[in-house]
């Protein structure tokens, strides 16, 4: 093998950049092929009377619907309602979660009484908890917030306390024998190396937020999102419904994909001095 090509290899994976183009190719030209093949079953089952576009419409009339259901009265305001709701949930969640997860991750005592605690919860469908929000503070956005508030922290506390975990003991007892000032080994020494964790609990409060408030809406809801999917189903408007699945499941994938972007920008420190092998 030339030099040439010898540098144009990756040294951890061994694959030519030209080779891993052309297998991402192949990757992405398989998976159109398969979403444009369910399409067109979809659609011919439809045209030829296989399954009733009633009940299942069709992907051309989910096509049309994407571009005409926000003109409709009501569904504008509907998503920016639950946008917000789903804003404080997240705060929520993020401020609380943060603040219990670092209080119980720092300290020994507290992980042991109340780790397996936050790990129970997190476990535990907190669907069936619904009912005691909807008897404290009824039929409105609040008890949405609320939920999805709930629904989210657990993740987070224990985000919060695995990335607690990464911090190294040689670095805590570095500190400990230079008699660093807690708030400084914190801030310099503490809070970067969980730094990913901490990350990682950001994005849980955000995507369990929203969940909590969409499943909250199916339930207890006279608008926003949770309720356009329950009206859509009951009424038989499949395209509209498929339509709004379809959009909010895209903005899901486009804030999962920006937040990953994010992580590795904030954290990409960790890698330096890291050789193929893993060794600094």
């Amino acid at each position: 093998m030339s030099v040439v090509d010898r540098t144009q290899e990756d040294p951890s994976s061994g694959v030519a950049p030209k080779g891993r183009d052309y297998e991402r190719f192949i990757a992405a030209g398989a998976r159109a092929l398969v979403v444009l093949g369910a399409l067109a079953a979809w659609q011919l089952a439809g045209a030829v009377g296989l399954v009733s576009t009633l009940y299942v419409s069709s992907p051309v009339a989910v096509f049309k619907a994407i571009f005409t259901i926000f003109g409709e009265p009501g569904v504008l305001e509907s998503v920016l309602l639950s946008l917000g709701e789903i804003g404080v949930a997240f705060l929520l969640a993020s401020l609380i979660g943060l603040a219990l997860g670092l209080g119980i991750g720092l300290s020994r005592e507290m992980k042991r009484a109340f780790g397996p605690l936050a790990l129970f919860i997190m476990a535990t469908p907190k669907i069936i908890f619904l009912p005691f929000f909807i008897l404290t503070f009824g039929i409105t956005s609040t008890t949405r917030s609320t939920f999805g508030a709930f629904e989210a922290i657990p993740y987070v506390v224990v985000s919060v306390m695995a990335g607690l975990e990464l911090v190294q003991d040689k670095h805590r007892m570095l500190a400990s024998s230079l008699n660093a000032p807690r708030w400084k080994f914190f801030r310099t020494i503490l809070l970067p190396a969980s730094m990913p964790g901490i990350i990682t609990a950001i994005w849980y409060a955000l995507r369990y937020a929203f969940a909590g408030v969409l499943m909250a809406g199916l339930f207890v809801a006279n608008d926003g999102i949770g309720y356009l999917v329950r009206s859509y189903t009951l009424n038989l408007h499949t395209d509209k419904l498929l339509a709004l699945v379809i959009v909010v499941s895209v903005v899901v994938i486009l804030a999962a994909a920006g937040w990953s972007r994010i992580e590795r920008a904030m954290t990409k420190w960790r890698n330096v001095g890291v050789g193929a092998g893993g060794n600094p």
